[in-house]
């Protein structure tokens, strides 16, 4: 038998308290699973956070690509902070990454 010593880093967008109270999630895994919450507000809501994350964003998809360091626009910039973030730093990830490509 071999023994290993595991961490498990799950993520969820649904609340598990809620889940667990509609009996959708079970609570002995619940229990198992929590050590703690981090709660990250959507992109939308932190904007001032928008500029930092693009630029580092174009940066290594630049070096990944192995590109010529490019900068964002004012225009760009005011462009990426005006759009909603349905689906959060992934989603301006993505959008850097096909803007660099």
């Amino acid at each position: 038998m071999r023994r290993a010593d595991v961490r498990i880093v799950a993520a969820s967008n649904v609340s598990l308290d809620e889940a667990m109270e509609r009996k959708a999630f079970r609570h002995d895994l619940h229990h198992r699973l929590c050590g703690i919450h981090i709660l990250v507000p959507p992109l939308r809501d932190r904007q001032a956070d928008i500029g930092l994350l693009s630029e580092h964003f174009v940066a290594q998809a630049c070096y990944e690509m192995n590109e010529l360091l490019k900068t964002l626009s004012p225009d760009a910039l005011e462009r990426l902070q005006a759009w909603n973030w349905p689906g959060n730093v992934r989603e301006l990830r993505m959008c850097i990454d096909r803007a660099v490509a």
